[in-house]
């Protein structure tokens, strides 16, 4: 097995790579434990360090923290997500947190592409014009 299979571009981990999800939607998703997203979760978790060193940080708060930093770092962009009217909802952070936060077959699909080594290989993504 050749090691640089392992190699992935630092650039696209932190940029994001676009996916396509399906039916005319794309996502572009940076991967999970990028810099951005280290220092953001270390931001918000701060003031709970004594809970979380504890094991007593209320699970539903370590999900909002968790959303927020993902919203905020990991879910970038996205093109051709609609309501269930057929408008088109417009991107943003708190459109991103809504919808990872009440969705959770669409936060598991964001967090399954976050975590895929492969989508941030940069021959990956120069083969599929992600990049």
């Amino acid at each position: 097995m050749k090691i640089s299979r392992f190699a992935t571009d630092l650039g696209l981990e932190e940029d994001g790579v676009w996916m396509d999800i399906g039916d005319g939607a794309s996502l572009k998703v940076a991967r999970v434990g990028n810099p951005r997203y280290r220092k953001r979760i270390a931001q918000l978790t701060k003031p709970y360090k004594r809970q979380i060193r504890s094991d007593t940080l209320p699970e539903d708060l370590s999900d909002e923290l968790v959303l927020k930093a993902f919203s905020e770092t990991i879910l970038l962009d996205w093109k051709g997500i609609e309501d269930d009217k057929g408008k088109a909802i417009k991107y943003s952070q708190e459109a991103a947190y809504k919808l990872l936060s009440g969705l959770r077959d669409f936060r598991s699909l964001v967090a399954e592409i976050a975590m895929e080594q492969e989508a941030f290989r940069a021959e990956e993504a120069e083969a599929e014009g992600k990049s």
